[in-house]
């Protein structure tokens, strides 16, 4: 098979997919998805088995074997989406044709290259707080005196999942039930939080040459950028750390927080993009 110059031909393993499918389920207490997130149970990411001549000029740096981070639609069955991307399987492999709208990012060597569109952004807060945690003798996590603001919604939901994960593995007593059912609770609670618009620091993971270009200088990990919070709803399910990334369209990046002074500026300030240096 030859894939579509428009296309790039990636595979999943099957088993782990349906793994992943099982694990995260659409209405298990195991999985607490941030706002309406349509990637609820997909992978979004699989090996590159082939490249089409027109996406050698799209993402210039993709290659066999790197791991193509995308849209959660790829997977989805067609009575879901408007089109299928499934090609085909074979014993080990489910195949997928990867059109440019659905590319986020590729995974090489420990790194992550944003498409051109996107910065990938840690899933943790800006700025962190002494957040308190107690454990109650059951073996329950408590979250003492955590400062509620949009900002570390999206950390508290990272720890919430874990525990709830962590709580299904032991004996189901009342005790623990209760503080499971507690826990799905305050996940809509936070849903609520973040469907309210709003300009919000978050901390960067990856950056690409387009935002660096836009700002005028080179941005770095951990740099802090103010988005749209509306605009940072799709956390990736491609992990490679103990944090999920968030992927930002590059045009809702509002601006870039200085919090020591900047060598082409002079002084400490905030930044907006495309700013005039």
């Amino acid at each position: 098979m030859r894939i579509n110059s428009m296309y790039f031909l990636v595979r999943i393993n099957r088993k782990e997919q349906a793994n992943f499918q099982e694990h995260f389920s659409k209405d298990s207490v195991l999985y607490m998805p941030i706002a309406n997130r349509g990637n609820s149970r997909n992978m979004e990411h699989g090996e590159i088995v082939q490249i089409g001549q027109r996406m050698h000029h799209i993402f210039e740096n993709a290659r066999i074997g790197d791991i193509l981070i995308f849209d959660w639609i790829i997977e989805s069955p067609q009575d879901q989406t408007r089109k299928s991307y499934f090609c085909y399987r074979d014993d080990t492999y489910n195949y997928y044709a990867v059109d440019e709208s659905s590319i986020k990012g590729l995974y090489r060597d420990g790194a992550i290259t944003p498409y051109k569109t996107f910065v990938f952004l840690k899933n943790i807060p800006a700025f962190p707080d002494d957040h308190k945690f107690e454990v109650t003798a059951a073996g329950i996590l408590v979250f003492k005196n955590w400062k509620e603001s949009p900002e570390d919604v999206a950390h508290k939901v990272e720890h919430i999942k874990k525990h709830i994960q962590s709580l299904a593995k032991s004996t189901r007593t009342p005790e623990i039930q209760k503080e499971m059912e507690r826990m799905t609770r305050e996940m809509h609670a936070m849903n609520k939080v973040l469907s309210k618009k709003a300009t919000l620091p978050y901390r960067l993971a990856y950056s690409n040459n387009i935002a660096d270009r836009n700002f005028g200088f080179k941005l770095k990990e951990d740099d802090i950028l103010y988005c749209d919070n509306w605009a940072c709803r799709f956390i990736t399910n491609f992990k490679d750390k103990d944090y999920s990334y968030i992927i930002c369209p590059i045009e809702n990046i509002a601006y870039y927080y200085a919090p020591e002074p900047v060598e082409a500026l002079g002084e400490a300030k905030m930044i907006t993009s495309n700013s005039s240096l």
